[in-house]
């Protein structure tokens, strides 16, 4: 009966200090991914991309530098971004392209304004690259006049419709 005890005890031990261990995603270059992020590998491509979106607070240090401290988004998910507090609203980008296949990467954007009639829809190409591997950010639109905005991307290889991601949507609060 004594044994029993002690292992139970070890047990509890055991969940206990595993359940207070956070996880941390790192790529094989030993960066830390934020959470949530998204991995796309279009079939039949042999591109790798990691995107994620952030809402940016704004923070100025003691020697006036700004320091950007972001809120990882899902994707699929309606978020209210509160202009007071957050600042800005990223979208990170990385393709690896180990073959250098040339691809184009488009977006489109519907925005929503204040007025109840008023939309923007904007998008077009954004950028054309074959480089192996390309990090870009995006700043979305965040203006006072925006109430809503719905981004996508899609992926295109000679002119084809390879991917869309992203899907986002957010309600700016002023």
């Amino acid at each position: 009966m004594q044994i029993k005890h002690i292992i139970t005890f070890v047990m509890m031990l055991f969940l206990i200090g595993c359940s207070t261990v956070t996880t941390q995603l790192v790529d094989p270059m030993g960066r830390e991914l934020p959470t949530p992020h998204y991995k796309v590998n279009p079939v039949g491509y042999p591109l790798y991309i990691t995107f994620y979106y952030t809402a940016n607070e704004h923070i100025y240090d003691v020697d006036s530098t700004l320091i950007l401290v972001p809120k990882f988004l899902e994707m699929g998910k309606k978020h209210d971004i509160f202009a007071e507090k957050y600042k800005s609203i990223t979208l990170t980008i990385e393709v690896n392209n180990p073959k250098e296949i040339e691809y184009t990467l488009y977006q489109q954007i519907t925005a929503t304004l204040k007025s109840p009639t008023a939309r923007m829809d904007l998008g077009g190409s954004l950028n054309k690259s074959n480089m192996r591997y390309r990090q870009y950010v995006y700043q979305l639109p965040y203006a006072e006049r925006v109430r809503e905005v719905d981004h996508s991307i899609t992926l295109k290889i000679d002119d084809v419709d390879v991917f869309m991601f992203g899907n986002f949507t957010y309600t700016l609060i002023h």
